[in-house]
């Protein structure tokens, strides 16, 4: 992680955790600058719920761009979360599509 004068920046955390929809519904309140764009997907046949857009950092009010990705394991009703900090100008954005690329969820 880089230093906080320059945080959020490629910060990537991955927990589990509330409910699927719990977690889905905690996301309208984030601060979003614009209407974020919202796919329902699925990775590695698990349903999968993100939310990407620009917010605004509560602390210094600096701009950042965020995705943020549940992933649903029906089998046992548990739900991992990921979220992706960037630059504004999403410069790592690629290294984050080269890492999820590369998960593959077990249950």
């Amino acid at each position: 992680r880089e230093s906080k004068e320059i945080y959020p920046l490629h910060d990537l955390s991955i927990t589990g955790g509330l409910s699927f929809d719990t977690m889905k519904e905690s996301t309208k309140n984030w601060g979003w600058e614009n209407n974020p764009k919202i796919e329902n997907t699925t990775i590695n046949g698990n349903k999968t719920w993100s939310i990407e857009g620009l917010m605004k950092w509560p602390t210094d009010d600096r701009i950042y761009w965020r995705k943020y990705l549940l992933v649903q394991f029906e089998s046992n009703n548990t739900t991992i979360e990921l979220s992706w900090f960037d630059t504004a100008d999403q410069n790592s954005r690629k290294i984050f599509d080269q890492i999820l690329s590369t998960f593959k969820f077990l249950e």
